[in-house]
């Protein structure tokens, strides 16, 4: 089996990007006409295969000419349901969706986005450490008291304070990210609303739909989203036997499939591999930026190319 260029997505949106808005900054939901334009691309000049096929033919040592890609999608975002999914079946194409269990069955926002939306309404045009210690104690040393709080600074301290969350367990995130939101003189609002499409999930009823097309896989993403290495053995235990649960309860089944949260080599190790063969996973790819390859990874760290987010991804699609 040659390299694989596995793609990795989380949404597709049909607003273009505020200049003055700090909403979709990193570019996690891909405009409209630029996924059309990729999804064209990847199925003229390359083999297109299911994520199944792509598991089936791993580790086969026979050397062929065709370059095949997969595609995938994390998280479970609505927009997935609503604006990829259509233009997928145009183009005949499959794709394995993994999806955030807690999120979808709770219709809660991921605490990501929730900060984004914190950041993105917040009145406050001017800061002081004595106003918000939080931030500052989060961002230290880029921000200086008594500053402007203008875009370019919110994105630079939204880009910290995400990264050093990732880091602590998820109750003393959720503790530091009410802190923030009170800083920011926002309400600590969990559920998605209409003004947050592209931050909402998918239903269960949309999910249903589409696992029942031919095209579509679905795959666990966890329960609420929290990095694996963040947790103790019951809360990874829990985190994950809880995903595959309510995919099975709601599906019918479960198709083997999962993908780390966030899934950095910092994010992911042994426990987690073990606990996931435990309860029926076949493949868990990461998010490391590359060609998947079975000479150098195998079907729990295969590599994937993140589109949007990492503006690395146009190297690994055109010159593919």
């Amino acid at each position: 089996m040659n390299e694989t260029l596995v793609l990795l997505y989380h949404g597709v949106t049909n607003s273009k990007r505020q200049q003055s808005s700090l909403r979709n900054y990193n570019s996690k939901h891909l405009y409209i006409k630029t996924f059309e334009e990729q999804i064209s691309y990847v199925k003229k000049n390359f083999n297109v295969i299911s994520l199944n096929e792509f598991v089936k033919n791993w580790g086969n040592n026979e050397i062929t000419t065709k370059k095949n890609v997969v595609i995938t999608f994390d998280d479970g975002f609505k927009n997935n349901f609503d604006i990829a999914a259509p233009i997928l079946e145009k183009y005949e194409t499959p794709a394995t969706f993994y999806i955030s269990t807690g999120n979808v069955t709770n219709r809660e926002l991921f605490w990501v986005d929730l900060l984004e939306i914190a950041f993105d309404e917040t009145p406050k045009t001017k800061i002081s450490i004595n106003e918000i210690p939080t931030i500052f104690k989060l961002t230290f040393p880029l921000l200086k008291n008594k500053t402007n709080f203008n875009l370019y600074l919110k994105i630079k301290a939204l880009d910290l304070i995400k990264k050093k969350l990732k880091t602590i367990s998820p109750d003393k995130r959720t503790n530091l990210i009410k802190g923030i939101c009170k800083e920011l003189e926002i309400n600590y609002i969990q559920k998605m609303s209409g003004k947050h499409y592209d931050y909402s999930t998918m239903t269960w009823n949309d999910i249903k739909k589409l696992v029942k097309k031919d095209l579509f896989t679905i795959g666990g993403h966890s329960h609420f989203h929290n990095i694996f290495t963040t947790l103790n053995n019951k809360e990874l235990n829990s985190e994950i036997i809880k995903s595959i649960s309510l995919l099975k309860e709601n599906l019918g089944e479960f198709s083997g499939h999962y993908a780390y949260p966030e899934g950095q080599k910092n994010h992911y190790d042994e426990r987690s591999k073990n606990i996931l063969k435990e309860n029926g996973v076949i493949a868990c790819p990461s998010a490391i930026m590359g060609y998947a390859n079975p000479i150098h990874q195998d079907l729990f760290d295969f590599k994937r190319v993140m589109i949007g987010i990492d503006q690395k991804s146009n190297y690994y699609l055109y010159n593919y």
